[in-house]
């Protein structure tokens, strides 16, 4: 009897102790409770799979959404602290989109409606500190660009979303008279492009009005006078769809003149180009426009980067380029190549 109630005691015991690391390992994996609140991330990204609507950062500097569902509403919020902000668009292979910026103080900043096929800069405009609602329609299917998704996108720079490749040279032509998409570094091409007709005027060109041009804005390193200076100039990041990069070029040759194919920052093709070849070209050489052509079969597939580059801020040795698109054919004039070197 005496070793029958023992048995039990220790039998409770056992479970008791079983019990409690149950209890004690439900404790630490339990939920938090429906009314704990949690701090929001100044910075979180959320993506909302059902609808294929994606949210990037908190902050209305780089904010960006992008929608892939056609015939739809979708919106999201960003804090501003005051001050300019540009907007980028673009209606994908949608047919339209709609979008409105609405502030705290329900005052519309912005409604408007685009068909860009691709991204853009739509508008540069200033807001004042507070919260913003962005709301963001979806048309239907019928749009001119390939990419599967609408997006709007604020940031502060004239530098398109980081985010976009671009199935062509984007402001290849410098179209908007701006270098909107390039990167800068260095002061030799200016705040901004050329006006062909300005500097045929203005004595912005070297030896005479310059000629052959297909455009009306381009980038130099002569800038209106006999000085030229040094600097880089970087586009967009593009998706290598063609065998050939064509553009226009007038250029010495000269070791720290040329034009770069660049994946992941590493330089993969490097050209060098003489339109004042006087063999070739004459004594006209050095203010008309020549064809040029990199190629890229090597390339195929990738994300790329062009870059024109001027070290030299020696008198007569300056670059003029323009007119940067991707072709099947290569359009260059014979003579105009000093060297291409492909690299990898």
């Amino acid at each position: 009897m005496h070793k029958g109630f023992l048995a039990w005691i220790i039998v409770i015991i056992v479970i008791a102790f079983i019990g409690y690391l149950i209890t004690g390992y439900n404790f630490v994996l339990h939920a938090l409770p429906a009314s704990t609140t949690i701090p929001p991330s100044a910075t979180t990204a959320t993506t909302t799979l059902s609808t294929t609507t994606i949210i990037y950062s908190a902050s209305c500097n780089n904010f960006s959404m992008f929608s892939k569902t056609f015939n739809k509403t979708h919106s999201g919020t960003c804090v501003w602290k005051g001050g300019q902000l540009g907007v980028w668009l673009g209606s994908g292979n949608s047919s339209y989109t709609n979008f409105t910026i609405v502030g705290a103080d329900n005052a519309t900043y912005l409604n408007q409606s685009i068909n860009y096929g691709c991204i853009a800069l739509f508008s540069n405009f200033s807001m004042p500190a507070q919260t913003y609602t962005i709301t963001m329609h979806r048309g239907l299917a019928g749009g001119s660009c390939s990419n599967a998704y609408s997006i709007i996108n604020l940031n502060t720079t004239l530098a398109p979303p980081k985010n976009i490749t671009y199935k062509n040279i984007y402001n290849g032509k410098f179209a908007s008279g701006t270098y909107m998409g390039w990167n800068l570094t260095g002061n030799g091409f200016g705040s901004r492009p050329i006006n062909l007709s300005y500097a045929d005027t203005h004595n912005c060109t070297a030896g005479g009005p310059w000629t052959g041009y297909n455009g009306t804005y381009f980038a130099s390193t002569y800038n209106c006078g006999s000085s030229n200076a040094a600097g880089n100039l970087t586009s967009s990041q593009f998706y290598a769809s063609k065998r050939f990069l064509d553009f226009q070029i007038i250029s010495p040759e000269n070791n720290l003149i040329y034009v770069e194919i660049r994946e992941n920052g590493i330089p993969m093709v490097i050209a060098h180009y003489n339109t004042f070849n006087e063999s070739a070209f004459g004594a006209s050489g050095a203010y008309t426009f020549r064809n040029a052509t990199i190629p890229i079969g090597t390339l195929i597939g990738k994300n790329l980067t062009l870059r024109v580059v001027a070290d030299t801020s020696t008198s007569g040795e300056f670059v003029a380029v323009g007119n940067f698109r991707l072709s099947s054919l290569p359009l260059q004039s014979n003579g105009v190549a000093a060297n291409i070197s492909i690299l990898n």
